[in-house]
């Protein structure tokens, strides 16, 4: 029972490692590109605004929910750049 505990343990220390990598390099990829990543957050703004708005009028709240569920991955982007741009800030200004 104790090397089982020890197998199940050892996988979840295993998938958090992978998270925090895999983190890790979404937040340098997201610092050595504001730029693009910056457009990319104006660009969902902008469906955000002149898209999803109009859809819920239309389709209804649930509809459009469902339809922009996709949005989500770039949100947690421009998540990313608010984090990495205060890091930015934080390291290179004294």
């Amino acid at each position: 029972m104790k090397f089982i505990f020890r197998l199940l343990m050892k996988e979840e220390i295993d998938i958090r490692e992978k998270n925090i990598n895999l983190l890790e390099k979404i937040f340098k990829w997201v610092s050595l590109q504001p730029r693009l990543v910056r457009n990319i957050c104006k660009f969902i703004w902008f469906i955000t605004i002149f898209i999803l708005i109009p859809c819920i009028f239309i389709l209804g709240l649930e509809l459009a929910i469902k339809f922009f569920e996709s949005i989500y991955i770039f949100i947690f982007l421009y998540l990313c750049y608010l984090v990495a741009r205060l890091f930015i800030k934080i390291t290179y200004n004294p």
